[in-house]
């Protein structure tokens, strides 16, 4: 494990895991964000999962369209974006789907999974322990999920 300054670094299985605080946004619109990104994941599956909010439920008015899976309490509170549906639906078996709704109070941001690398970003500065244990029950989640990619063997074709 490494660190340099808000930078942590390490290895966890064979994936890379960086964690890292960031300023975004501009003028009075900066915020604090900290990061967290594991890879390589050896698939082209790409995705993007967030709790449903005012702007994700807006933007289906723009044509945004969510990936329904078989579970209405989970399509009700979380927004999920896939243009490789039939793969998503395998991925998020209801074992899946019942973690990610346990943790719906720890999750503060979005996980997308793409170009090999999964990143998830908390929409603010780790200050407390409670945040600390949310983000940390989310990176599992984050493992868990590059797990199940291996298992059901949802590799690239360009990896």
């Amino acid at each position: 494990l490494g660190s340099n300054h808000d930078r942590i670094t390490g290895k966890r299985d064979e994936l890379s895991v960086s964690i890292y605080e960031r300023m975004e946004g501009h003028g009075r619109h900066q915020k604090m964000m900290t990061r967290a990104v594991i890879g390589p994941i050896k698939t082209d599956l790409e995705f993007t999962l967030q709790k449903e909010n005012f702007s994700s439920r807006f933007a289906k008015i723009f044509g945004w369209n969510d990936t329904e899976l078989g579970d209405h309490e989970f399509n009700e509170k979380f927004h999920l974006r896939s243009k490789q549906e039939d793969k998503i639906r395998l991925l998020f078996d209801q074992n899946l789907i019942n973690q990610i709704k346990e943790l719906e109070s720890d999750f503060n941001g979005h996980l997308q999974l793409d170009n090999f690398k999964m990143v998830y970003v908390y929409q603010d500065k780790l200050q407390y322990e409670a945040m600390i244990k949310s983000f940390e029950r989310v990176l599992d989640l984050m493992f868990t999920i590059s797990d199940r990619i291996k298992q059901l063997k949802l590799p690239s074709q360009s990896y």
